[in-house]
């Protein structure tokens, strides 16, 4: 005679078999946070609709992968690849490497003017089989689209390209250095460099006429006489000083340009600078 619950007890067995290899199974994929900085970007972007940008960000994990990249909230803003590749032992990433952190990229395009923030999820494959998640905030973050104007005789050469500042939450003042060259056969002025980003103070702007972007001064020079003209055929350093509030956690900048060229009045986007606090350094296991 056939007992009848030993059918019952291979079935229940199997059941717990199955389910504490599921539970094995989402433990060994469950992910860790990903500590990046900065977590929330400010910002104002002026450019044309179609052109992208990238933002940048600093992981601490020293393993090189793939970073799978995901938006929602992003009006006007879509991202220009959805996958990633972060390699912390390229050349490049061992140079700009801050505090333990590697820099990634994330491409952005425009497709229209934009006033709402939104948010970015990053979720990074390692190749050593870890995953790690984190999110990246878009807030206050502006994007102005250009009209298409019809001069390539003015150009931008040697720039700062950003400050990534080491005192957390304390204020600051930076200054964000441009060459522009004047191809024309005319004098251009420099009318304004223009942005508006909360927490991120304009103090002014100041055209050097040196060779070098590295002989402007770090401090405000408000003793420097203002003026905005460059001579045809010449070129020159512009220089804007910026006040930073402790409470800004990282800004992006692409400003306006305005120029007088005869009796015109044309604006044209400038080269990208950002602003990132990076706080403390790196644990040394990543």
């Amino acid at each position: 005679m056939k007992k009848p619950y030993v059918p019952f007890i291979i079935l229940l067995f199997l059941v717990l078999l199955v389910g504490v290899g599921k539970a094995s199974l989402n433990t060994g994929s469950s992910s860790k946070p990903l500590n990046l900085r900065p977590g929330e970007y400010r910002g104002y972007v002026y450019t044309v609709s179609g052109s992208t940008f990238e933002l940048p960000v600093y992981i601490c994990e020293n393993a090189s992968g793939n970073v799978t990249v995901e938006a929602s909230y992003l009006e006007h803003l879509s991202l220009e690849r959805w996958r990633v590749e972060y390699d912390t032992s390229s050349p490049d990433s061992l140079v700009d490497a801050v505090r333990g952190r590697f820099p990634l990229r994330i491409p952005l395009k425009v497709g229209g003017p934009s006033r709402e923030g939104g948010e970015i999820r990053l979720t990074l494959f390692t190749r050593r089989g870890e995953t790690f998640t984190g999110k990246l905030k878009l807030s206050k973050f502006t994007v102005e689209t250009a009209p298409a104007v019809n001069i390539t005789e003015i150009t931008f050469g040697d720039r700062s390209r950003g400050t990534v500042y080491f005192h957390e939450g304390e204020p600051s003042t930076v200054v964000y250095t441009v060459m522009v060259r004047n191809g024309l056969d005319v004098p251009i002025e420099l009318l304004n460099v223009s942005y508006k980003i909360p927490g991120v103070s304009p103090i002014g702007f100041w055209v050097f006429y040196t060779d070098s972007i590295t002989d402007v001064p770090d401090e405000v020079p408000w003793g420097h006489v203002r003026t905005g003209i460059i001579s045809p055929g010449s070129s020159a350093v512009v220089a804007v000083y910026m006040g930073v509030s402790g409470d800004v956690d990282g800004f992006y900048l692409k400003p306006k340009f305005t120029f007088k060229v005869g009796n015109r009045t044309i604006s044209i986007p400038g080269p990208e600078y950002f602003y990132v606090q990076v706080g403390e350094a790196c644990a040394s296991g990543g």
